[in-house]
Formats: structure tokens, C-alpha cells, sequence
């Protein structure tokens, strides 16, 4: 009956034994008697091995868990990161949208001052890769204007216009080869500038818009990328313009001049426009008109 009761008493203290949670004398008396009672001995064997186990499958079950916390940190890491990328390249977008529109509110403003100059000559010059070269001569002096329209082919079969615009009468000069004829012919017609008198060329990437003007000068600024450069000397802003459009008769490049607001330059479809601007005194010659008798007159 003492046996019985002391392999109970062992029994009970087999975990904390195994678990080497007992003090040294129970140590003692513990080992003492599974050396000496085979029951215990197995009954202490098979829960041995049963914790040992339940203790793997713990380890197990914990190891998973550190890894689903470890997937759990790095994807928040990663989402993290993510979202600031995010949200630096949308403050990166409207930083620059708003630089941009500074930017064209002063050239529109420093446009609006140039426009004001009522005596101007402008050269455009323009190279036709497969043809020649088209310069246009505008000379302007208060309300009289004289634009010189120049065809300069490969084959040195030129072309020439020239249109002497006074009040309210524009009169058209035309000579050059037409259909592999050498024709000199001048044209008439009452001419009405609506009160609209701006340097030529006007300057349209700069127009004001017209309808919600705020709304409209923002999303211009969102289309377009700015640079600072240096053209024949002088400090140009780089525009590209439709920057977002696959149409190349949309996707324009043009370089404007920071002092005076007015396009000094001009790329589209691979083609470069230059213009040449001269303030004030124009020569009275420019104004006087040839000799209309030696023109054909073409209708009124």
C-alpha cells in the first residue's frame, strides 16, 4: 500500500520533474525510486517522450507564427514604402505644376508688355528638309504692316509674297514660278484687323484662356515640362508642350525668351522654326510699294 501511494506521489511530480522544475532533495528522491520501481520508470519514458513531443509541436507552432509575423512586418514595410513613393511623386507633380504655372504667368505677363512696342521687324525662318527654306519678313510701324513671304526651293524655282496692309486695304504681290510658270501677279481687298493688333507672330501657347481661366492655366501647367537654357544668347525657357500626347502635330517644343515672352524657336514633326525680333525704327523703303504696272492684277 506505501508503494502504491509513492508511485502516485511520483507520478504527480513527473512534470515538474521532467520539466526540471523541483527542488534537488525531490531530484534525489525522485531518481532513487525510478530506479527502483519499473511501472514509474515506464510511466516516466512515455511522458517523456509525450512532452517532448507536445514541446515540438509548440516550437513548431510558434516558429510559424514568427514567420507569419515576420511576412506580416515586411509586407506593412513594403505597403509603407509604397504609399510614401506614392505620395512623393504626387507633392513632386504639383510642385512642379505649380513652378510651371509661375512660370507661364510671368512670360504672359512679360508678353503683354512686349505686345505693346508699335514699331517691330520679325524674320521666321523655316527649313523644308526635302524642299528649301521659307523665311517671312513681318515689318510693322503703327498701323501699317508688310509681310515679305519668301519661298526659297532646292531647284532655284523661288517664290515670292509680299502684303502691304494699310488701314483698311491689304495689297497682295506674288511672284515666282507657279506649275513651272514665272507669273508676277497682285491682288487687292479691304483688310479688318477687328482691333486686334499684336506682335506677329502672336504668341498662342501663351493666350489667355477664356473659360474658367484658373481651371484652364492649371491643367496647362500640368502638360507641359520647363527648362532654363541659352538660344543665340539670350534666356530661354524651354517648353514642351502636350508632353502627354502621342500626336506630333500636338507635341510642339518651343523656346521662349524669359525677357520679352516671345518664341524664339520652334520644333514640330522634326521641323525647326527660328525667329529674329528688332524694336523699333523700320526703314520708310520697306513701306513703299513696287510698281503695281508690272504685275498682273487678279481680281478685287
Amino acid at each position: 500500500m506505501k508503494e502504491k501511494k509513492e508511485c502516485k506521489l511520483v507520478q504527480d511530480l513527473l512534470p515538474n520533474y521532467i520539466e526540471k522544475v523541483t527542488s534537488e532533495d525531490t531530484n534525489q528522491y525522485m531518481e532513487e525510486h525510478l530506479q527502483s520501481c519499473v511501472e514509474c520508470e515506464k510511466v516516466y519514458t512515455s511522458m517523456k517522450e509525450e512532452m517532448k513531443a507536445e514541446t515540438l509541436e509548440v516550437d513548431k507552432t510558434v516558429d510559424c507564427m514568427k514567420k507569419v509575423n515576420q511576412k506580416i512586418k515586411i509586407a506593412k514595410i513594403a505597403l509603407g514604402s509604397i504609399v510614401i513613393i506614392i505620395l512623393s511623386i504626387i507633392l513632386a507633380f504639383w510642385a512642379n505644376t505649380l513652378r510651371n504655372y509661375k512660370i507661364l504667368e510671368e512670360l504672359r505677363q512679360t508678353l503683354k508688355e512686349t505686345q505693346k512696342i508699335s514699331s517691330y521687324h520679325v524674320t521666321m525662318s523655316r527649313k523644308m528638309y526635302n524642299y528649301g527654306i521659307e523665311v517671312t519678313d513681318i515689318y510693322k510701324r503703327d498701323k501699317e504692316f508688310v509681310s515679305i513671304f519668301q519661298f526659297v526651293v532646292i531647284d532655284g524655282k523661288n517664290y515670292k509674297v509680299t502684303a502691304y496692309t494699310k488701314e483698311n486695304r491689304i495689297t497682295i504681290y506674288s511672284e515666282g514660278y507657279n506649275n513651272g510658270k514665272y507669273e508676277k501677279i497682285v491682288r487687292t481687298s479691304e483688310y479688318d484687323s477687328n482691333g486686334e493688333e499684336f506682335l506677329v507672330p502672336y504668341n498662342y501657347f501663351l493666350e489667355e484662356p477664356k473659360i474658367e481661366e484658373g481651371i484652364s492655366k492649371l491643367w496647362m501647367s500640368t502638360r507641359v515640362k520647363i527648362a532654363k537654357t541659352t538660344y543665340q544668347g539670350k534666356e530661354c525657357y524651354v517648353i514642351e508642350n502636350d508632353r502627354f500626347s502621342k500626336d506630333p502635330n500636338e507635341h510642339i517644343i518651343y523656346y521662349i525668351e524669359k525677357d520679352t515672352g516671345l518664341i524664339v524657336r520652334q520644333i514640330q514633326n522634326n521641323e525647326n522654326w527660328d525667329y529674329n525680333y528688332e524694336f523699333g525704327n523700320v526703314d520708310d523703303e520697306i513701306f513703299k510699294e513696287p510698281n503695281i504696272e508690272e504685275y498682273e492684277l487678279i481680281g478685287r
